[in-house]
């Protein structure tokens, strides 16, 4: 009967052994290659998913800021026009009117500036959603590559082995 280490005096076991080792070794390496490729893919669409959602948050929150602006204008107008009115003035006066005037403007400038603030902030997500998305497929692709060289190389390591067997 043999034992397990009668495998270590067989020059021919221990060659064959070495050979499934390396074949082995190899094959999971491309596996994991595999696995990272994918891994990648999906941490590249979640970024650049999450991007576009980041993009769509800044324009909401611009919109609120532009409201906010339109509310606080309302008010300071309104205001403008109780104190006027309160002093004893009439509101038809031509200072109270141009600086009546000049509220409203003022508004329309600042709730502009809001809105376009964060439509540049949407932009520049949005823009570096779809680059985000391409590197890690590109990423992927590397590394789907480096897999089909580790099966290669894994083909190799058995067609060579064998050889040296003269079993090919």
């Amino acid at each position: 009967m043999s034992s397990i280490f009668d495998l270590f005096n067989d020059p021919l076991a221990m060659a064959r052994m070495g050979t499934n080792l390396e074949v082995g070794g190899q094959a999971f390496g491309a596996l994991s290659h595999l696995n990272y490729a994918r891994q990648l893919k999906q941490a590249g669409a979640y970024q650049a998913q999450q991007l576009e959602i980041n993009a769509g948050q800044a324009q909401a929150a611009a919109q609120h800021d532009a409201e906010d602006v339109q509310r606080r204008t309302d008010l300071i107008a309104s205001r403008a026009l109780a104190v006027a009115a309160a002093s004893g003035g009439g509101a038809s006066d031509p200072t109270l009117v141009n600086l009546m005037a000049d509220v409203p403007a003022e508004g329309a400038y600042r709730k502009a500036v809001a809105l376009y603030q964060g439509d540049d902030r949407a932009r520049a997500m949005t823009e570096q959603a779809e680059p985000t998305g391409i590197e890690a497929s590109n990423r992927a692709g590397a590394e789907r590559n480096t897999a089909i060289g580790g099966f290669i190389g894994a083909g190799t390591s058995l067609a060579k082995g064998m050889a040296r067997e003269g079993s090919l």
